[in-house]
């Protein structure tokens, strides 16, 4: 009987054991069915019509192009288109500096005038050689030598006329214009109201001293001041309740020295500071430049007024001499050769006085470009039709 209750409670155990065991089986399918399930959001389809698009990569480049350069050359002294705008054919677009062309074209007028006058001179004496030597009163070699001079005087007649040409054609070369109508791609932009030489070791002398200020800055330690804001609790489960916000505001600091990069800073420090004393160095060589080329047009300038007095004075002297042997001649005391000498000496000494004064002319505008002036630019105003 015992044994008979034994077995019984024995196999209740192992009945309920069985149902708990199978109970909890049928709870973890369950849980398994649900985490294998999630909810979702899913997007509505939806009918539309979409129009396609393309994109594509291209140059635009125009189907005629121009290149201007000038004929003579010079400093641009001023530019009256900017980029970009339509020009019509004719219309000028930048300036040479005229005034070397305009010496040279005074010169070239001096000249021929004084050509035009000797000509003249050379004339009369021919035709009073061909009235003598009719009549035997001066010999054939006598009329050969106004012959002679007669025809060399035309020849430098023409000679003037050639150059006062070419001199004028070159300074109206000076006005660049428009060959046809278009728009300006480039312009030269790099005019400076002064010694572009003196503005440009400026610029690089200011460069150099950022750069040495750079590079000293490095070896400082970079202090930064850092805010920061969030949440902060002693417990996970406590972490996003309320009452455990926490903020923060601290300086950090860096030093730009590691172990291996000290030799590197000092390095570009030592460059810096060299390639600022070169930037110096050649500062000052071109103030010195500078000072040398005004005090040469300076020089030059009061050499020249010097001379020219001189010579103005041995043309004087010349001019007397030719009227005297011209009333000599027409005395009869003297021949023809000597008023043909003093004729010489006089159109020598002339040419002489025309050369240093344009000498003393390009003097004038050495110095006045030495001493910093001479360049204006201009552009298109905005109200212009052309600039819209």
């Amino acid at each position: 009987m015992p044994t008979k209750s034994a077995l019984l409670l024995a196999s209740i155990a192992l009945a309920i054991g069985g149902l708990t065991s199978a109970c909890s089986k049928s709870g973890g399918d369950q849980g398994a069915q649900a985490a294998a399930a999630p909810q979702v959001p899913v997007a509505q389809v939806v009918v539309r019509e979409l129009a396609p698009s393309a994109e594509f990569n291209g140059s635009l480049s125009a189907p005629q192009s121009v290149e201007l350069r000038p004929r003579v050359s010079g400093a641009i002294v001023s530019v009256h288109v900017p980029e970009g705008v339509l020009v019509r054919k004719g219309q000028l677009l930048f300036r040479i500096d005229p005034r070397p062309f305009q010496v040279a074209l005074d010169q070239a007028q001096a000249q021929l005038r004084q050509a035009q006058a000797s000509a003249t001179l050379a004339e009369s004496n021919f035709t009073r050689s061909e009235q003598l030597v009719a009549t035997g009163a001066i010999s054939r070699k006598t009329y050969d030598d106004a012959l002679a001079q007669r025809n060399a005087a035309r020849a430098q007649v023409q000679a003037g006329s050639a150059a006062v040409a070419a001199a004028r054609l070159d300074l109206s070369f000076t006005q660049v214009t428009a060959p046809v109508g278009g728009r300006v791609d480039r312009v030269p932009s790099d005019l400076l109201a002064r010694r572009p030489d003196i503005r440009a070791v400026e610029h690089t002398l200011r460069a150099a001293n950022a750069n040495i200020g750079a590079a000293r800055s490095a070896f400082f330690p970079t202090i930064s001041l850092t805010g920061s804001a969030g949440t902060a609790s002693a417990s996970l489960d406590d972490l996003f309740s309320s009452g455990s916000g926490a903020w923060s505001f601290m300086p950090r600091i860096t030093l730009p020295l590691p172990i291996f990069g000290g030799s590197a800073l000092r390095a570009n420090l030592d460059r810096a500071d060299v390639q600022k004393r070169i930037e110096i160095a050649n500062y000052e060589k071109a103030i010195q430049s500078a000072f040398r080329d005004v005090a040469d047009g300076l020089a030059g300038k009061g050499t020249l007024d010097a001379q020219i007095r001189s010579e103005t004075q041995r043309v004087d002297a010349s001019r007397n001499a030719y009227r005297l042997a011209e009333q000599r001649l027409n005395s009869g005391e003297d021949d023809n050769l000597a008023l043909l000498d003093a004729q010489r000496t006089l159109y020598g000494s002339q040419q002489a006085l025309v050369r240093s004064k344009l000498v003393r002319l390009s003097n004038l505008i050495n110095l006045y470009k030495a001493l910093g002036g001479g360049w204006t630019e201009f552009t298109t105003p905005p109200d212009d039709p052309l600039a819209r």
